[in-house]
């Protein structure tokens, strides 16, 4: 019996949306490891800001904020969408693999360069517009992508949200685990 799902992809393929969803269709809690409150305990007031600040201290928080949802007290069953940049990490790949299945969420860049330009999520577009400023060319962006994907590799199910809804995408899930 699967009692952890873990979503993982590059930030605005729909790791929160699909999760959601997910969760309301199999019965499971969701929990966001990019959500604020998660981070509270860690970090009370600069979270917006702390990827750029201080890459290190995120990472180390982003550590903590997984493991807790991991190690959830209620010990229900649940999903656990991740940020973007959490697979990244060795450790946290480790507890992934360790405690759940892994989904794994992309999509081309022009759609997910779309996405990240409406995200209602000031931290995501804080992130994706530092991220722009830094490259040159949309060949750079793209690059950039591509070199990051190798991150995920570890998933266990691998969906192409492109042209897909967030409802399409869940089913597809299911159909899967069950």
């Amino acid at each position: 019996m699967i009692n952890m799902i873990f979503i993982i992809g590059p930030m605005g393929v729909g790791k929160t949306a699909v999760g959601i969803q997910l969760s309301k269709d199999i019965g499971f809690d969701f929990f966001d490891t990019d959500d604020p409150y998660l981070w509270y305990d860690y970090i009370p007031n600069k979270y917006n800001n702390l990827y750029w600040d201080d890459r290190d201290k995120y990472h180390e928080i982003e550590k903590k904020v997984l493991r807790d949802c991991i190690e959830n007290k209620s010990k229900n069953n649940r999903i656990i969408s991740t940020g973007g940049s959490t697979v990244r990490i060795y450790e946290n790949r480790k507890n992934i693999i360790n405690n759940g299945i892994v989904i794994y969420l992309y999509a081309d860049f022009d759609n997910l360069n779309f996405r990240r330009k409406l995200h209602d999520n000031s931290k995501f577009r804080d992130w994706w517009n530092n991220i722009m400023l830094t490259k040159n060319s949309r060949e750079d962006l793209v690059s950039f992508q591509k070199d990051i994907e190798s991150d995920y590799d570890f998933a266990d199910l691998k969906i192409d949200t492109n042209g897909k809804s967030i409802e399409e995408i869940s089913l597809e899930i299911q159909k899967w685990i069950f």
